[in-house]
């Protein structure tokens, strides 16, 4: 019979049996920690925000995080550019913005000349996402519309419209647009939820493509021109 000890260099450790309970007792406390979260991450709602949003939740997410983001990524979602953004860049000014946080540009027929000459026509556009939007917003819009002298004026805002914002909206009237001898609204609310639907603002088409098509059609084949 070997003497105790026998077998084993004098620098290894004997392990008791409390020691070896203890590292099992560790060992199990890890794993469950592991298997928890785990559980965890399947369970909690998951969406991010890469760039940009690709949903009405992940707007909302930037909406909270990033005022100006919000607006810089909806904004070219219906055609217009930030206000104050240089060319190229999406990006616009930060600060007090005198009502506008946007704008589009269509060309139409100018009725003041007497004669059929085109004419750039400006659509201001407002972006709301917060959760306190209110009849005072589309009034505001309404006097910027005046201001600035511009055809069309767009609220978008991240919650629905109240009742009465659409009737103060409604209350706008339209543009009437020469070239096309149309009626569209003259104060519009769009939801981003209808907007990452697909819907766009009612503008009237715009005409400087449309003369340049017709040009293209006249002097390209000798087919005559388009009519209106």
């Amino acid at each position: 019979m070997l003497p105790v000890g026998a077998g084993r260099s004098a620098d290894t450790p004997v392990r008791t049996d409390a020691a070896s309970a203890s590292v099992e007792s560790s060992g199990k406390d890890q794993a469950a920690k592991t298997r928890s979260l785990a559980d965890k991450s399947v369970r909690a709602p998951f969406y991010r925000v890469i760039g940009q949003p690709e949903d009405l939740d992940g707007a909302k997410e930037l909406a909270a995080k990033e005022k100006y983001g919000f607006q810089w990524w909806l904004l070219p979602l219906i055609g217009a550019k930030a206000y104050g953004s240089e060319a190229g860049k999406k990006e616009g000014k930060k600060g007090a913005d005198r009502g506008i946080d946007g704008e589009l540009v269509f060309v139409d027929l100018d009725e003041r000349t007497g004669v059929s000459a085109l004419r750039a026509k400006r659509v201001m556009v407002s972006v709301k996402g917060g959760h306190n939007v209110s009849v005072a917003q589309i009034r505001d819009l309404g006097h910027v519309i005046e201001r600035e002298n511009a055809a069309i004026g767009v609220f978008l805002t991240l919650d629905p419209p109240t009742k009465p914002m659409l009737t103060e909206a409604a209350e706008k009237g339209f543009y009437h647009s020469p070239g096309w001898n149309k009626d569209y609204p003259r104060l519009q609310i769009l939801t981003v939820e209808e907007i990452l639907n697909g819907k766009n603002v009612d503008l009237p088409p715009n005409l400087d493509t449309y003369k340049k098509a017709q040009r293209a059609v006249s002097d390209g084949n000798d087919q005559g021109t388009l009519e209106f």
